[in-house]
């Protein structure tokens, strides 16, 4: 079974395109899920005035071996990038990953309709169908970036189209398991494989490191999670900030200035196995436990190699010195202002900032 799995680092190169497109031209199909909510506007200028300016200076994230990521034309299959999660905290692994991809995907793609600098996410439902885990309750946060609700059906109808894929197979599972397990991977769904078979589509793993210290010494309780999942919250952490997150709702967004890092390992191409022409359900599952056993491995390895000193605070105090100007924004206790006012500028929001502020009165909001 293990020669199932066979590596690719490279397709045939497509020249980039130059000319940027400030209208995104994707698919004609209005009622195509790929379309709902998707706000091309508010996602560049998102991207450019908050996330990269934290990106950069905050987390300052890092892509490790971004050589690593197949070029593919159009007509090819999207590329998969798998991912672990490993902090329990709000979900902001997730979004430098797109983060730090987008600007070597504008430079191989450019910016040209249909823009395929910007990399689709699959996330599970809770995230949109929660008002807490909206960022700041913006409405309709995570659709307005693209992102999709992951089911396998959504999954089917986003291969067909020419944007790349963000894929955290460990589901919302990954997030809660706790700082004790934060580099053990919860299994994986068996319809990474499916998918990838009936595509031709390539893995990219990509292994998160330094997530568990957003925040710190956070531990996971089955019960108190099982109590959360059916208030719309995959989970609640307990752990140093979990009080503070019971006075002033922001707390549940903040998190510490780890240096996040994002190692992209060699791509993995699923092949069938030998004398099967249609796969079970359990060679779909066998498959997937090979691509987890794979990742596993690497991501102890890339855990040591790049997680020591993972807040060097000697460089986040620079960064900070360096944009003093913008010092409120950049510490997480500014970040509710800097979010909902761009979001007001770009066609309004139902949050407000106050109850972020107000002791207690996040609860109301939450309600």
């Amino acid at each position: 079974m293990e020669r199932a799995i066979s590596e690719r680092t490279a397709l045939a190169p497509r020249p980039s395109a130059s000319a940027p497109g400030p209208l995104w031209d994707g698919c004609r199909d209005p009622s195509c899920i790929c379309q709902a909510w998707f706000d091309l506007a508010y996602t560049d200028s998102l991207y450019r005035n908050c996330l990269s300016f934290l990106a950069r200076h905050y987390f300052r994230a890092e892509l490790i071996h971004p050589e690593r990521i197949p070029v593919r034309s159009e007509a090819d299959p999207p590329l998969i990038f798998a991912a672990n999660h490993s902090g329990m905290a709000f979900p902001w692994d997730s979004l430098m990953l797109k983060q730090v991809l987008w600007p070597v995907y504008i430079e191989r793609y450019g910016q040209a309709p249909p823009r395929r600098d910007h990399i689709r996410a699959l996330a599970a439902p809770e995230l949109s169908a929660s008002r807490l885990m909206r960022l700041y309750g913006i409405d309709g946060w995570w659709y307005r970036m693209g992102t999709v609700d992951v089911s396998y059906e959504n999954f089917e109808t986003m291969m067909r189209h020419p944007w790349d894929l963000i894929l955290f197979p460990e589901g919302t599972t990954g997030i809660g398991k706790g700082f004790n397990r934060r580099y053990q991977l919860v299994r994986f769904k068996k319809s990474l494989a499916k998918i990838c078979l009936r595509h031709g589509a390539t893995i990219v793993p990509v292994h998160v490191i330094n997530a568990e210290f957003l925040n710190p010494l956070a531990y996971s309780s089955d019960h108190l999670n099982g109590w959360a999942r059916k208030r719309g919250i995959p989970f609640i952490p307990i752990g140093p900030l979990t009080l503070g997150f019971l006075l002033f709702p922001f707390v549940f967004y903040s998190v510490c200035p780890a240096r996040l890092r994002y190692v992209i390992g060699e791509p993995i191409r699923l092949d069938p196995p030998a004398g099967v022409s249609r796969p079970t359900e359990t060679d779909y599952r066998s498959l997937t436990d090979i691509v987890q056993r794979r990742m596993q491995e690497d991501l102890l390895r890339y855990a040591g190699q790049y997680g020591e000193r993972p807040y060097d605070l000697r460089s986040f105090v620079s960064e900070a010195w360096r944009q003093r100007r913008r010092l409120f924004d950049l510490v997480p206790v500014g970040w509710p202002r800097m979010f909902i006012r761009h979001a007001r500028d770009h066609g309004g929001t139902s949050g407000s900032i106050w109850p972020y502020y107000a002791p207690l009165a996040g609860w109301l909001w939450a309600r």
